[in-house]
């Protein structure tokens, strides 16, 4: 089975001030093991948030503003209990963007009288912390239970018939059944889930619309367990009436770059998805008058991550590469106004394995909507 390279990149903020660390992790990982990282859990109400970002007067919008966020505390599962509570930013792209009135299953870590929290935790909002309530209101409880994570990837179906992954864009339903029960979890978008199990033996599978797209894979769950499982599922594109015409792949990356080059802009931000088997890393990037811009603290690896993905040109010369190499499968949608790659899945080689790369470009700004 072939293999891609795995990468979750997102970038940096507009109308910049000085770099800032980079926001670098492997994802948060299940609730247990954020608990066990965390000096404080808690649900709270966000009462204020000063010094947040603001339209500048020119129209662009300044973000990296050090934050205070003020939280009612509703419940609290690891920490001192107390009513009221404070977290303070980092005034960089790892900060979570805070609105007042929204409710918060925070994890959160406290240092010399500071508290803290960012994206690579789990923290993450009430209607989207479903399973991490259940974990913590369980393990409170003393319940015995087991936690079954991991990503959902899809199969696509080349044209030759070999093999292929991409991330969903779209949920689906993790199914868990065994000893009479039955347990349903929905992914996010691009594919991570998280099941709580009581301990026993369960089938696990994957169903969209009702209907299973996976084959089912067997575990066993003990008290306390943490089963990381990776599910693929394969489901045919909706069918179309007429497939319109399409330009070569070489002359459709042509007329891109010819429509980035007239009106992109010269600062911006995105984010860059790349997905596999593997657990996905992270990375903010910063182009500023068409320049990338390393962290104050760039290693060798931060500096390899923005050489290869750090402008939107950069984007488009893997694509080329692609297409040079060989271009065996080489499928891009590019957006219809400015010409950056939306999407691009990529297959070299036929006769070589483990050369597959599937970009999802996603959060596209510029620091003026002006464009």
């Amino acid at each position: 089975m072939r293999g891609v390279v795995g990468l979750i990149v997102g970038l940096a903020a507009l109308a910049w001030p000085a770099p800032a660390e980079a926001c670098s992790c492997l994802g948060p990982g299940p609730s247990s093991e954020a608990f066990r990282r965390a000096d404080l859990v808690f649900v709270g109400v966000v009462t204020s948030v000063a010094g947040s970002s603001r339209i500048n007067s020119d129209g662009s919008v300044r973000v990296g503003l050090p934050t205070v966020t003020s939280f009612g505390v509703a419940r609290v599962f690891k920490g001192a209990a107390v009513r009221e509570l404070s977290i303070t930013g980092e005034g960089n792209n790892c900060d979570i963007p805070f609105e007042p009135g929204a409710t918060w299953v925070v994890y959160a870590s406290s240092r010399d009288g500071r508290v803290t929290t960012h994206k690579c935790t789990r923290t993450r909002v009430r209607a989207e912390a479903a399973q991490d309530l259940a974990y913590l209101e369980g393990r409170e409880q003393g319940r015995p239970q087991g936690i079954v994570y991991g990503d959902v990837h899809r199969r696509i179906a080349t044209a030759d018939g070999s093999p292929g992954l991409r991330a969903l864009f779209e949920p689906l339903q993790v199914i868990a059944a065994g000893a009479g029960r039955r347990f349903t979890v929905t992914t996010d978008r691009w594919g991570p889930y998280q099941l709580l199990l009581p301990p026993g033996e369960f089938e696990i599978w994957v169903e969209r619309a009702g209907r299973a797209v996976a084959p089912i894979q067997r575990v066993r769950i003990e008290d306390g367990s943490e089963r990381r499982l990776m599910l693929v599922a394969e489901f045919p594109e909706p069918a179309t009436a007429q497939q319109p015409a399409r330009d070569t792949p070489a002359l459709a990356l042509e007329r891109a770059e010819a429509k980035w080059r007239a009106q992109g802009p010269a600062s911006y931000e995105f984010g860059v998805i790349l997905t596999c088997f593997c657990s996905p890393k992270g990375m903010n990037f910063r182009v500023v008058d068409g320049r990338v811009q390393l962290p104050a603290k760039a290693n060798a690896t931060t500096t390899r991550f923005h050489d290869a993905y750090g402008r939107i040109e950069s984007l488009f010369a893997k694509i080329r590469q692609a297409i040079d190499t060989g271009g065996h499968r080489i499928d891009v949608k590019y957006h219809g106004d400015l010409g950056y790659p939306i999407w691009a899945d990529l297959d070299p080689r036929r006769e070589i394995k483990d050369d597959e790369l599937f970009i999802r470009v996603t959060a596209f700004r510029a620091p003026s909507d002006r464009r």
